[in-house]
């Protein structure tokens, strides 16, 4: 029996080495091109209720985030400013979803979902603002880029200032679409990214001190 396990676990090292970048990062696996996984699979779902489960723990001057008994707790303080927290495990192709609430902040406050992480310089956010706006961008280099469009687009879909909204971000291939309240408002397609840690992030503009608490959050192989 140990012969025939050691022979499984021998093919699939092979198989992922040959499929290369594909299926790794950072040295992690792909969760999504594990070979028992399938379409519709729930593949991840986090209470935020149990700190083991790793997501980061920090407080300082620039940023809070903590487990609470209301969910994931994320303050940012200066402005201008994005606090980010990711799973630590790492996906090519996902649909995830979160449900978030703004606790402060001003009206102009961003959060949102990330995928395909590499590491602060370089991701993918799908972005909710509370003033009503979304958009998708990507991060390259330090350098954010809006992918869907010249500026950020306003829908009605939003419940705005401190009104809960259920977000769900799509990663599958190049296509990258968000959901917002059951309604898909946008998508773009993008190749920068094939791979990385999935995660969430809240954001300042115009004025600092801003938190929110997020909810629920669900990954499901495509």
């Amino acid at each position: 029996m140990k012969k025939y396990a050691f022979l499984f676990i021998s093919l699939l090292i092979t198989v992922f080495v040959i499929s290369g970048c594909n299926y790794f990062h950072d040295g992690k696996i792909s969760q999504d091109k594990l070979p028992w996984t399938k379409s519709g699979q729930v593949m991840m779902i986090e209470n935020f209720d149990n700190p083991k489960t790793n997501w980061e723990e920090v407080s300082n001057a620039y940023e809070l985030k903590r487990y609470s008994q209301q969910g994931y707790f994320i303050s940012v303080i200066p402005i201008n400013a994005r606090a980010i927290s990711t799973s630590g495990k790492v996906f090519s192709d996902a649909k995830f979803s979160v449900e978030v609430q703004k606790i402060t902040g001003s009206l102009n406050t961003n959060y949102g979902l990330i995928c395909r992480y590499q590491d602060k310089h370089n991701f993918y956010g799908f972005v909710v603002a509370t003033d009503g706006y979304a958009g998708i961008y990507i991060v390259k280099n330090g350098q954010t880029q809006l992918l869907s469009g010249e500026k950020f687009m306003f829908t009605e879909v939003i419940n705005q200032d401190d009104g809960v909204n259920m977000i769900v971000a799509s990663c599958t291939g190049d296509q990258l679409s968000l959901t917002v309240n059951a309604e898909e408002i946008i998508t773009v397609k993008d190749s920068n990214f094939i791979n990385g840690e999935l995660g969430i992030f809240l954001e300042t503009i115009d004025e600092g001190n801003a938190s929110a608490t997020f909810n629920e959050f669900i990954v499901v192989k495509p």
